[in-house]
């Protein structure tokens, strides 16, 4: 029988392995194909290999083996069971936090984290799940979201701000340049990159613009009033443009020369009407003055 088989094979120790013992006994051997179910060779290969007697040293090995798994699985055991506590110690902390607290912090991890202006919610979660201020008991799932777009909100402002401060000390960015033109002088510059949507740079561009031209024009204005030899009789001729650029504020209007006419004309119109306010005045007491001769 099988049995018999492996009492005849030698070898076999009592640290031998059924699958190095199938390397020692003879498989065609009649008592090995008697038994068909490789399951039961086994398991009567264990019996026998369990009656056999231990070599000291390898008996000593397997003991020492033995009492080291024995002594990780006792410390892995221990890690696992430190965390737990220490994991749930937390959930108590966060439980007897105010909603306030828990949502200061979970805004405390928004700053920290979530640095794009881009970012998706669903993307925002993945990132922030792992963190222990994001499980805060008192902040629904709706609440989170909230403050996350409200965060990007803040995000978006600062950055503005950022880049309009970019624009107000660029002084080679003038009221004369496109913003394909002035693209290149401020690309390289952190709060350019920082402001990642190319329609908030344009708009903010645009509303830089218009506030150049504005100042501009003030300044052209007040050019004109400092000019004394502008009168309501003036007219606007060449000789008056080169009156008016012996001052520096005199050629900020060069590129828009409608515009710089239409200012000039619009200041003669002023004159002229004051002029005539005038006269009317005048004419009214002298006619009331000859009324009281009478």
């Amino acid at each position: 029988n099988f049995l018999a088989l492996l009492a005849d094979t030698p070898k076999l120790t009592h640290g031998t392995s059924w699958d190095a013992a199938r390397g020692l006994i003879n498989l065609r051997d009649p008592r090995y194909e008697g038994l068909t179910s490789g399951i039961e060779r086994e398991e009567l290969f264990l019996q026998h290999r369990a009656a056999l007697p231990e070599d000291p040293d390898a008996k000593k090995r397997r003991l020492r083996k033995e009492k080291e798994e024995a002594a990780l699985k006792a410390r892995q055991a221990q890690v696992v069971a430190d965390r737990s506590r220490e994991s749930q110690e937390k959930e108590r902390r966060r439980n007897q936090l105010s909603h306030g607290e828990q949502a200061s912090m979970f805004e405390a991890m928004l700053v920290e984290k979530i640095k794009s202006t881009d970012m998706e919610w669903r993307d925002a979660r993945k990132l922030l799940e792992s963190d222990d201020r994001y499980r805060a008991p008192s902040l629904r799932t709706e609440d989170k979201e909230r403050m996350f777009r409200s965060h990007l909100e803040r995000m978006t402002d600062q950055r503005c701000r950022e880049f309009k401060q970019l624009l107000d000390t660029t002084i080679s960015i003038t009221a004369s340049l496109t913003w394909d033109q002035a693209r290149p002088l401020i690309s390289k510059d952190p709060r350019y990159t920082r402001l990642t949507s190319e329609r908030d740079r344009i708009g903010i561009f645009n509303t830089h613009l218009k506030d150049l031209r504005r100042r501009l024009r003030e300044d052209f204005r007040q050019l004109l009033k400092e000019t004394k030899t502008i009168t309501h009789s003036t007219t606007r001729t060449p000789d008056l443009l080169k009156i008016l650029k012996l001052d520096p504020r005199g050629s900020i209007m060069d590129p828009w020369p409608t515009e710089r006419d239409a200012l000039i004309v619009e200041y003669i119109g002023e004159l002229k009407k004051i002029a005539v306010d005038n006269i009317v005045l005048i004419g009214g007491k002298e006619e009331k003055s000859s009324y009281a001769d009478l």
